[in-house]
Protein backbone atom coordinates (compact mmCIF):
# COMPACT_ATOMS: atom_id res chain seq x y z
CA UNK A 1 0.00 0.00 0.00
CA UNK A 2 1.16 3.34 -1.15
CA UNK A 3 1.04 6.07 1.46
CA UNK A 4 2.84 9.06 0.09
CA UNK A 5 4.27 9.14 -3.13
CA UNK A 6 7.25 11.63 -2.24
CA UNK A 7 8.69 12.22 1.10
CA UNK A 8 10.91 15.07 1.48
CA UNK A 9 14.06 14.46 3.12
CA UNK A 10 17.45 16.59 4.08
CA UNK A 11 20.28 15.31 1.10
CA UNK A 12 22.15 13.94 3.79
CA UNK A 13 19.37 11.07 5.40
CA UNK A 14 18.92 10.35 2.02
CA UNK A 15 22.51 9.51 1.64
CA UNK A 16 22.65 7.98 5.02
CA UNK A 17 19.38 5.66 3.69
CA UNK A 18 21.62 4.55 0.72
CA UNK A 19 24.12 3.95 2.62
CA UNK A 20 22.30 1.64 5.40
CA UNK A 21 20.34 -0.31 2.79
CA UNK A 22 23.83 -1.17 0.62
CA UNK A 23 25.62 -2.04 4.27
CA UNK A 24 22.25 -4.63 4.93
CA UNK A 25 22.20 -5.58 1.22
CA UNK A 26 18.30 -4.62 1.09
CA UNK A 27 16.07 -2.12 -0.70
CA UNK A 28 15.84 1.41 1.02
CA UNK A 29 12.02 0.81 1.50
CA UNK A 30 13.01 -2.40 3.14
CA UNK A 31 14.94 -0.55 6.11
CA UNK A 32 12.32 2.09 6.01
CA UNK A 33 9.58 -0.85 6.84
CA UNK A 34 12.16 -2.40 9.38
CA UNK A 35 12.91 1.08 11.35
CA UNK A 36 8.85 1.84 11.19
CA UNK A 37 8.48 -2.32 12.64
CA UNK A 38 11.36 -1.38 15.46
CA UNK A 39 10.03 1.35 16.59
CA UNK A 40 6.62 0.03 16.57
CA UNK A 41 7.47 -2.66 18.67
CA UNK A 42 9.18 -0.31 21.36
CA UNK A 43 5.40 1.32 22.01
CA UNK A 44 3.68 -1.64 21.93
CA UNK A 45 6.64 -3.26 24.60
CA UNK A 46 5.65 0.03 26.33
CA UNK A 47 1.84 -0.01 26.11
CA UNK A 48 2.30 -4.23 27.50
CA UNK A 49 4.83 -3.19 30.39
CA UNK A 50 2.08 -0.32 31.76
CA UNK A 51 -0.25 -2.62 31.26
CA UNK A 52 1.71 -5.04 33.69
CA UNK A 53 2.44 -1.53 36.10
CA UNK A 54 -1.23 -1.21 35.76
CA UNK A 55 -2.10 -4.63 36.99
CA UNK A 56 0.54 -4.59 40.13
CA UNK A 57 -0.92 -1.12 41.44
CA UNK A 58 -4.08 -2.83 41.41
CA UNK A 59 -2.68 -5.60 43.19
CA UNK A 60 -1.32 -3.52 45.67
CA UNK A 61 -4.43 -1.40 46.12
CA UNK A 62 -6.96 -4.21 46.32
CA UNK A 63 -4.85 -7.16 47.66
CA UNK A 64 -6.52 -9.06 45.07
CA UNK A 65 -7.00 -9.22 41.07
CA UNK A 66 -9.04 -11.63 39.02
CA UNK A 67 -6.40 -12.03 36.65
CA UNK A 68 -3.99 -13.76 38.90
CA UNK A 69 -6.99 -16.27 40.28
CA UNK A 70 -5.70 -18.30 36.81
CA UNK A 71 -2.35 -18.83 38.08
CA UNK A 72 -1.59 -21.31 41.28
CA UNK A 73 -1.63 -18.71 44.74
CA UNK A 74 1.90 -21.23 45.57
CA UNK A 75 3.16 -20.77 41.75
CA UNK A 76 6.27 -18.43 42.34
CA UNK A 77 6.71 -17.86 38.70
CA UNK A 78 3.28 -15.72 38.31
CA UNK A 79 5.61 -12.71 37.09
CA UNK A 80 7.72 -14.32 34.59
CA UNK A 81 4.81 -15.99 33.16
CA UNK A 82 3.10 -12.37 32.69
CA UNK A 83 6.41 -11.26 31.05
CA UNK A 84 6.69 -14.36 28.96
CA UNK A 85 2.93 -13.37 27.88
CA UNK A 86 4.10 -9.91 27.14
CA UNK A 87 6.65 -10.32 24.46
CA UNK A 88 4.75 -13.31 22.52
Amino acid sequence: MTIRKNFLLDENIVEHLKEIAKANHTTQTQVIRNMIEEQYQGIEKQKKLEAFSRLTRSIEKSGENPFLKQFEPDDNKIVQKVKAMMYE
